[in-house]
């Protein structure tokens, strides 16, 4: 599990520090902060709740990855027909979650 943690950590800095040389001004999409307003417009977080938030969405992304591995894993194994349909569909939405968690973490990790 620390691995995981770890590898998610790094490859998403990574990720981050990619899409920060490449749009410096890119603009804010998080929920309060006015349309078109640069990340350095917007208020600061709380140093506190920010990190705090972070450390709640790295737990999120790593529970997710784990979820989607073992979902994927049951499709994997699955024969009858409707169980596979049931995992795809429930290992889509955890894709999904997975996402967001992911975006939120960028986003997050960009105020820092």
């Amino acid at each position: 599990m620390k691995a995981t943690t770890i590898i998610s950590t790094y490859v998403n800095k990574e990720i981050d520090d990619d899409q920060r040389q490449r749009s410096p001004s890119r603009s804010s999409s998080s929920k309060g902060a006015p349309a078109g307003a640069s990340a350095t417009q917007r208020a600061p977080m709380d140093e506190k709740k920010l990190k705090k938030e972070l450390k709640a969405i790295q737990k999120t992304v790593v529970s997710l990855d784990q979820k989607r591995k073992e979902v994927n894993e049951l499709l994997m194994q699955a024969t009858d027909p409707a169980e596979a349909l049931r995992l795809h569909n429930e290992l889509k939405a955890v894709e999904m979650e997975l996402g967001e968690a992911e975006q939120r973490w960028l986003e997050l990790s960009a105020m820092e």
